[in-house]
C-alpha cells in the first residue's frame, strides 16, 4: 500500500496554550520562529497562530470557546496536542482508512478532520488546502 499523506510531509505540529498573546513572545523572540499567521477559526472554537521553522509549521492552539483543546488543558495542561499530515483528498483518504471522522474547515483555508481511528492517547489531524492562489500562499 502506498502512504495516505501526500508527499510524507507534516503540516504542522500543534501546541495547545491557555494564552497565545502570553505565549508568543517565548516562541518569537526566545526561540526566533517568525509568526507567519493567526486566525479564530470559528469551527473547532480556536485562534490559531502558525510559526515557521524549516518547512514545517509549529501552530499554536487557544481555544476561544468550551471545545476539545479546551478539555485537552484542563486535563493536561498546555503542551503538545496533535500532529497534522498533509493528504491529497480527504474524502478518498478517509475511505481507505475506512475512518468516519468529520470533516471541518480548519486554519489556513484548509479542511480537515481528526481521525476516529488513530492509536490511544494519540491525535492524528489531516488537512487538505484548497486549491488556488490562497492556499499557495498560505504554504511555505
Amino acid at each position: 500500500m502506498t502512504g495516505l499523506v501526500s508527499g510524507d510531509r507534516v503540516d504542522h505540529v500543534a501546541y495547545a496554550v491557555r494564552d497565545i498573546d502570553a505565549a508568543l513572545p517565548w516562541w518569537t523572540k526566545v526561540l526566533g520562529l517568525p509568526l507567519v499567521h493567526d486566525e479564530v477559526a470559528e469551527e473547532p472554537g480556536s485562534r490559531l497562530a502558525y510559526l515557521l521553522v524549516g518547512g514545517l509549521y509549529v501552530q499554536l492552539v487557544q481555544p476561544v470557546r468550551p471545545n476539545a483543546v479546551q478539555d485537552f488543558l484542563d486535563t493536561h495542561g498546555e503542551g503538545l496536542h496533535h500532529i497534522a499530515f498533509r493528504v491529497t483528498s480527504l474524502p478518498r483518504t478517509l475511505a481507505r482508512l475506512d475512518d468516519p471522522a468529520p470533516v471541518f474547515p480548519g486554519g489556513r483555508g484548509c479542511d480537515a478532520c481528526f481521525l476516529t481511528t488513530a492509536p490511544e492517547g494519540t491525535r492524528i489531524e489531516l488537512v487538505q488546502a484548497h486549491a488556488g492562489p490562497s492556499a499557495r500562499l498560505r504554504r511555505p
